[in-house]
């Protein structure tokens, strides 16, 4: 009974991290196949006169789509998992051609791929940090 208790705060913590990965799956799938947004709306993008702020959104959506899946799948399976990522960046922005007012943007699904790629080896060094922070502790 005693070792089924000790493993439940990181069963918690493990269901969570999947609850808010699927969660930001399906709002980003949902952003991404949304109609397109109407002049003055909140997602006009235009209207902020920032150029290129679409393509730092999605650099910045997908670099933290990979820092939540970080947190979600374990080091074996990290690398698949950016790869899987991608592909459903890239897919979303496919299927884009096919919702009323939107259009498919290769430059879009490089952007997300970028965010991808640099969140992959941000973390990596991240990572690479802590532990030579621990090992030189240890020493």
């Amino acid at each position: 009974m005693m070792s089924h208790f000790n493993k439940l705060p990181h069963t918690l913590k493990s269901l969570g991290c999947w609850l808010v990965f699927i969660a930001y799956t399906g709002w980003i799938g949902f952003i991404s196949l949304s109609h397109a947004a109407q002049p003055g709306d909140l997602t006009d993008l235009n209207q902020y006169g920032i150029m290129a702020l679409d393509k730092f959104l999605h650099f910045g959506a997908y670099g933290l789509f990979v820092c939540l899946g970080y947190y979600t799948v374990s080091a074996t399976h990290f690398r698949l998992c950016c790869i899987m990522i991608a592909g459903y960046g890239f897919g979303l922005e496919m299927m884009q051609g096919n919702v009323p007012g939107r259009e498919a943007a290769l430059d879009d699904g490089i952007a997300n791929l970028m965010g991808v790629i640099v969140g992959y080896y941000a973390i990596k060094w991240l990572t690479g940090l802590k532990y030579q922070r621990s090992h030189r502790r240890e020493n």
